[in-house]
């Protein structure tokens, strides 16, 4: 409990300021710590920089230690509007000639047999729901199907064989009308037995099983159908009308549409009301728009309303033949769907086609994704009345695909594209032709791994820099950190002066950045021993890259660009192995491997001392240095605390002492003025 405080009531005296003062004296040990916190702060950050450009430099080393940075190939064509060609880095420095393409890779395609409409009066509109339009077309036989179609997905959250798809009470999944996909890769669908490895079977309440373990983290992907479609609802405050998930149901006599509200059935009547057995009618229902209108005044608030019915879909598969082998994949179509959306659908889907709708022609044109000849028959195969009747190409011919026929080096080949790969050459045949040869040439492209060194050269010398600079920061020890007070005595100016040499040369001669420097110029100048690189280059030194005469730039490098690029130009792979070679043994060890290696230690040796920003402060050494300095800090506050309260107590006592003198000689100056 706090000390009664009596300020200078009796002896006249500031004591609030003379206690202040008498605390500030003994505070100096207090102000000793939180110095040294800010001290190490700032350390900490310091380190934390350095390491932020070693991580940043090491991500670039690891990036030259591909092949790619040296082994770069330069490719000319004697006549590019024929043959263009690139080359990989593992394509060797040669020539090839093209004496002839007599044939094109081409792909294949299938078109309409005829118009689509019915008529050019009355030409069908693409972005129309098909069952809007469904009369429109020349042959209108969609062999539409009354249920419901179904696409849900299953984020696998545990490993298994066995899922278990949404399906609502009372309904049927077709158990041979579905397919199935894992992260893209599709299942094979069985009827009966144990599926087997890349197999899956349905059962008819939607449970999967597969043939295999589905990982965790997997996306299943299933398209399938039921017999109907259930949605249930409450109803709310002035509900007037209900509208459904999936519209274009089948509202007729004959079909599965009813609404359960309240536990009462309504049916649907001929004239499209939904009644019950009493005569009393719920709605009507908009076939196109799936939108229930309830008559005015007859639902209530939070009554339950339960409706079942089907849609109208139809269905085609689509086949295509490719170098993987055939790919089958069977589309759904609804009756709200447009002829685009279902042209959108196959050009997304696995299947490898382009589709498209000419207006102009009125027909529909298929083309296989891939060129080149897969089969002696047709590529482009498919089922169904949409495929055959409603697109119109059950009876065409197809288009077959060709492979691109050349002579390259004078012998006669084959391929089923036009752009392929020789020996890491890339060509691309662009025309056919016969009357005369195309020569290609292979090189290195001197000027590229040039650049890619010295692009490292400058990269290597900003981080000598960077970090030399912070060891050689000079020290201003009559500079120390602020304390809260002293700063409030300084314009926003002065503070940041002060804090610039205050915070100069905190790390100033680290062992740690000092070794690594030390360390990096050994790595860099260390022989790679014959047996990896030849003799002729087997150090940095031969291919013109020294270090700079100036000691005070800490190793710097300098190129002698014109001996580099001989150098290159010479032995590109002894370049390539002189970088990037990576063995255990040192002395194997290329420049990239063994500079990546000494930054990694390097770091990971500054995080031991300074931490990373997503550290935990007690699992570095400075971040304890901190606790032990905060803990120091929190000693000292409360010793504080206790040193003004034993002053106040001592100065409350003397202002009690002297008001009670003060009591006793008024006591006897009115005493003796009483007795004169």
């Amino acid at each position: 409990m706090s000390t009664l405080r009596i300020s200078g009531l009796a002896s006249g005296m500031d004591t609030e300021s003379m206690v202040k003062e008498l605390v500030k004296a003994e505070s100096y040990k207090v102000n000793k710590y939180y110095r040294e916190k800010q001290t190490l702060e700032w350390k900490r950050d310091a380190y934390r920089e350095m390491n932020s450009l070693i991580y940043d430099f090491r991500s670039k080393v690891s990036d030259l230690k591909l092949s790619k940075n040296y082994l770069v190939r330069t490719t000319t064509s004697s006549n590019s509007n024929l043959v263009t060609a690139t080359a990989s880095s593992r394509a060797d420095a040669s020539s090839y000639t093209v004496s002839s393409v007599t044939q094109l890779a081409t792909a294949a395609t299938r078109n309409s047999k005829e118009r689509l409409s019915s008529s050019s009066e009355n030409q069908i509109d693409a972005d129309s729901s098909l069952y809007d339009i469904k009369d429109e077309f020349k042959n209108g036989d969609f062999d539409w199907q009354k249920g419901s179609v179904r696409n849900e997905y299953i984020d696998v959250d545990s490993e298994g064989k066995e899922f278990q798809l949404t399906i609502e009470d009372r309904v049927v999944v077709d158990t041979e009308n579905f397919q199935v996909k894992v992260d893209g890769k599709r299942y094979t669908v069985v009827s009966s037995g144990e599926p087997q490895s890349g197999e899956v079977i349905m059962s008819s309440d939607g449970k999967l099983t597969f043939g295999e373990e589905i990982d965790e983290g997997s996306k299943i992907e299933v398209d399938f159908i039921t017999d109907k479609r259930i949605e249930k609802s409450e109803i709310t405050a002035e509900q007037t009308e209900w509208k459904l998930s999936s519209p274009f149901m089948d509202v007729s006599n004959d079909s599965l549409m009813k609404v359960t509200y309240d536990g009462i059935t309504y049916n649907l009547s001929e004239d499209g009301q939904f009644v019950n057995s009493e005569g009393a009618v719920l709605g009507t229902v908009d076939e196109q728009e799936g939108l229930i209108t309830f008559t005015e005044g007859f639902v209530e608030e939070g009554k339950s309303i339960l409706v079942e019915y089907q849609q109208y879909y139809s269905q085609f598969s689509l086949k295509t033949a490719s170098k993987s082998g055939d790919i089958e994949e069977t589309f759904f179509v609804t009756g709200d769907e447009s002829l685009n959306n279902v042209i959108s659908k196959l050009n997304k889907s696995d299947v490898g086609v382009t589709a498209f709708y000419d207006e102009s022609s009125d027909k529909v044109s298929f083309t296989r994704s891939q060129t080149g000849d897969f089969l002696d028959g047709d590529e482009i195969v498919g089922e169904g009345a949409f495929f055959e009747k409603i697109l119109q190409l059950g009876e065409t011919v197809e288009q077959g695909g060709t492979n691109a026929m050349f002579t390259v080096n004078g012998l006669e080949t084959s391929r089923p594209s036009n752009t392929f790969t020789i020996n890491g050459v890339t060509f691309t045949l662009k025309s056919q032709f016969t009357d005369q040869s195309v020569s290609i040439g292979v090189s290195n492209d001197t000027n590229a791994v040039f650049e890619n060194i010295k692009n490292f050269v400058e990269e290597y010398n900003k981080l000598i820099e960077e970090i030399n600079s912070k060891l050689s920061e000079e020290k201003y020890s009559d500079y120390e950190p602020l304390t809260d007070g002293e700063r409030a005595e300084l314009t926003e100016t002065q503070q940041e002066k002060w804090d610039e040499l205050a915070k100069s040369g905190v790390i100033r001669n680290d062992s740690t950045l000092s070794n690594l420097l030390s360390q990096l110029r050994i790595d860099m100048y260390t022989e790679v021993k014959d047996d990896v690189v030849s003799s002729q280059y087997n150090q940095l030194s031969e291919l013109g890259i020294t270090t700079t005469s100036n000691y005070l730039e800490g190793g710097k490098l300098k190129i002698d660009e014109d001996q580099l690029k001989e150098a290159i130009e010479n032995d590109p792979q002894s370049i390539y192995n002189l970088f990037t070679a990576s063995d255990d043994a040192y002395g194997n060890q290329g420049i990239m491997q063994r500079v990546y290696d000494r930054l990694t230690n390097a770091y990971s040796l500054l995080v031991d001392k300074a931490g990373t920003s997503l550290s935990v402060q007690s699992s570095y050494t400075i971040g304890n240095s901190i606790v032990d300095v905060e803990d120091a800090i929190d000693t000292w506050e409360d010793r504080l605390e206790t040193i003004e309260e034993r002053y106040w107590s001592q100065f409350t006592a003397m202002e009690k002492a002297i008001q009670k003198a003060n009591s006793q000689m008024e006591y006897l100056y009115n005493y003796f003025s009483s007795e004169s």
